[in-house]
Formats: C-alpha cells, structure tokens, sequence
C-alpha cells in the first residue's frame, strides 16, 4: 500500500453551479488536477502490471469524498493507452451515467446482473477512445445480494478478456459492505480520502478494517486537497505509508 498522490481541489468556473461530468478531463480550466490523475494513473498502472492484474475498485471511508469523480478520471486517463471499461456497481448511489450523458438511471449493470439484458446491449461507448461505461442501471431492491452474486464475479471475469484495464466505482465504506466484497474480487481497493480535519485521522481505522477482512489497498489518493501549505504538510507527515 503507498501515497499514490494527491488531487487538487477543482476551482475552475465551469462546475462552480452544476455536478462535475466527464468533460473534466478536457477542461483547460482545471489542468492541474488532469496533470495529477495522470500521475496517480501511471504510478497505479504500474502497481497493476507488477501484479498481474486488470481491476481497479475504488472507494472511500464515507460519502462525497470525491471517489466517483476520481474513479471516472483515472478511467479517462488510463484509457489513453489501454482499453478500458468503467463501471459503476454503486447501486444505491449511482452518478456515473449521468456524468456522461445518460438519462438517471439508464439500464446497466442491476439488469445485466438480472439477466434481464446483456453486457453487450448496455455497454456504452464514451467520446473518449477507448473508453467505455457501464452504469449502474435502475435501483433494486437488493443491491448487496447483485454485487456479491456470482453472476457478478462471472461478469467481471468475462470482461477482463476484452479490456486491458477495468475501473469500477464501488460504495463507501462506512456505508455498507459492498466494497469489501468487490476489493476481494479486484484484488485491492483503492482508497480516496477527501481532505479535511479528520482526513488523516480516519484512515487508520480504514486500514485496520481492510487488514481484518485481509483486502490489500492499491493506494490513498488524498482528493480535494487545497493550496494552503499547511494542509499539505499534514498529509505529507501523517499519511501511513507501507510498501506494497
């Protein structure tokens, strides 16, 4: 487990009145946080490659720490060399179809999971080559038993034969525990820590959680981190760091 990076908070005019969608990545507005995923992507691809692995989870300790956001970008950035699909399996809180234009809810992963429509039928295509999107779909009423269901674990084993890397949005931890089960599938969770008071103090209850159900962490990627050097310092002195 390693410091991955840290993602500057986003200060351009362009979401300052509406949700952030997938044209980040083009913005010119915000490209010191482009510049930064890009770097977390490389260090991570890396990571991946030494493992032999294809799937990405990413999570955080609570909601609105930026972890759909972050996993919609490093799906971006790592699609610029690789064939890529991101997916959204957080099923009770689902953003990512509408980050790309999708209607809420659009069918995808709940009906695929249902048997109710094929992979192939609700597997979109993005603007951005090489980069495709499987949303969540509509709301059931038993989110935990689709994820934890071995027509999941099948889906993914399927798909890591036609990408090279998979990026899946998962629910935060302190939620439900849904993302324990999909770091066991992935191999490893990678952790987004929103930057405030209680950013360092939490992950080590964080971690201690993953160390018991034995998931490895991929990296901690401190998001929203502002320019003041005073919290920089924090994260650069009291983030724990491990080797991999």
């Amino acid at each position: 487990m390693f410091h991955l990076g840290v993602l500057p908070k986003i200060t351009g005019p362009t979401f300052t009145n509406r949700p952030i969608d997938h044209t980040l990545f083009s913005r010119e507005d915000d490209v010191g946080f482009i510049s930064a995923i890009r770097t977390i992507a490389a260090k991570l691809e890396c990571h991946l490659t030494a493992h032999r692995r294809k799937v990405i989870a990413v999570t955080s300790a609570r909601p609105s720490e930026g972890k759909s956001t972050t996993a919609m970008t490093l799906a971006q950035s790592l699609s610029e060399s690789e064939k890529t699909l991101l997916i959204d399996a957080d099923l009770r809180m689902s953003t990512l179809g509408m980050r790309f234009g999708l209607r809420h809810q659009a069918p995808g992963l709940t009906e695929v999971l249902l048997s109710e429509r094929s992979d192939d039928e609700l597997i979109q295509p993005t603007l951005k080559p090489n980069l495709d999107l499987l949303p969540a779909g509509r709301l059931s009423e038993m989110p935990s038993s689709l994820i934890t269901s071995t027509a999941f674990t099948h889906l993914i084993n399927v798909l890591q034969r036609r990408y090279d890397k998979i990026v899946i949005d998962t629910p935060p931890l302190h939620s439900v525990n849904d993302s324990l089960h999909l770091g066991k599938l992935a191999g490893g969770l990678l952790l987004v820590n929103k930057a405030g008071s209680k950013g360092p103090q939490i992950l080590p209850e964080v971690i201690d959680c993953l160390k018991h159900h034995d998931i490895g962490i991929d990296g901690i990627v401190i998001n929203q981190l502002s320019n003041s050097p005073e919290m920089e310092s924090t994260y650069n002195n009291d983030l724990p760091l491990m080797a991999g």
